[in-house]
Formats: structure tokens, C-alpha cells, sequence
């Protein structure tokens, strides 16, 4: 489970592969390799649990190595998912006096409830090694479950 939390504004974030969406095979490289994710996001007082097809598995594999090289990023990097659903940014944590360091914007369409702006804003202060513990997750997704690829005869 991957999870990101800031105790001082109420937010927080868990991510958790359940399985692939479409479990039997299919001729699709894309519908063989979407992950069912269990999405919960707390803000705000409010409480958003949801399952959500977030990811490709390969681009967990992505999002890990991103993690991975996260210390060395330049501000202003920035990963997202093939839907743009998430979103994620380095910012400049001498910048701000919370020090945060990672903006994650999910698009306000996989929340369970309304909200008046087109994304919900999450920021965090990660260090290295939670950097290390969350590529590791997201590595641990992809060996849970592998790439799929077609096989025709």
C-alpha cells in the first residue's frame, strides 16, 4: 500500500492494487494491463473511498522509477497517469515553511463527492527514504502483477 499523509492540514492519501480490471484475457494490450486500485482520500473532513481503474501496471514501473529519482529531480517535475486522473509535481520545499515537497492533484471526476474546482490539491513532505519505500511499492505492484502481453498465433 502506498500511502502519503500530512498529519498538519488533515490530508491523506492511500493507494492499494487490488488486481487487474479486466482478470481474463483479452485482445487488448491496454484492457490486459489496467489496475484496479482501492483509492482513499481524506481532506477537508471529507472521505472519499473508491475502487478506480488508476493505473496501468507498466506505469507503475514509471512512477517507481520517478520516485527513485526524486531527491535529484528538478522543482517542477512532474508524472501523471494515462487518464490524467493524477498528477504528481517536485516543488521547491525552501519555498513554503511546511516544507513540502510533492503536490498531488487528483482530478476532481474520481472523487466520490463534489467539489467547486476541477482538481483536489494535496501537498507533502516526503524524505529519501520514504522516496526508496514508495518506489519500492509501486516496484512490488508490478511484480504482483506482471505485464501481460498478447500472444497471438
Amino acid at each position: 500500500m502506498i500511502r502519503f499523509v500530512s498529519k498538519q492540514k488533515n490530508q491523506i492519501t492511500h493507494l492499494k492494487a487490488i488486481g487487474y480490471q479486466f482478470p481474463g484475457e483479452n485482445d487488448s494490450y491496454y484492457d490486459d494491463n489496467w489496475l484496479l486500485f482501492e483509492l482513499e482520500i481524506q481532506a477537508g473532513g471529507k472521505l472519499c473511498k473508491k475502487i478506480d481503474p488508476l493505473f496501468l501496471n507498466y506505469e507503475c514501473l514509471e512512477f517507481s522509477k520517478w520516485f527513485l529519482d526524486f531527491p535529484t529531480l528538478p522543482v517542477g517535475a512532474k508524472i501523471f497517469n494515462l487518464e490524467n486522473t493524477i498528477s504528481l509535481y517536485k516543488l521547491d520545499e525552501h519555498s513554503n515553511q511546511t516544507k513540502e515537497n510533492l503536490r498531488i492533484e487528483f482530478n476532481t471526476s474520481i472523487l466520490s463527492y463534489q467539489v467547486d474546482s476541477a482538481y483536489l490539491i494535496f501537498e507533502f513532505h516526503i524524505s529519501s527514504s520514504d522516496c526508496l519505500e514508495i518506489s519500492y511499492c509501486f516496484q512490488q505492484i508490478v511484480n504482483q502483477f506482471p505485464i501481460r502481453f498478447i500472444n497471438k498465433i
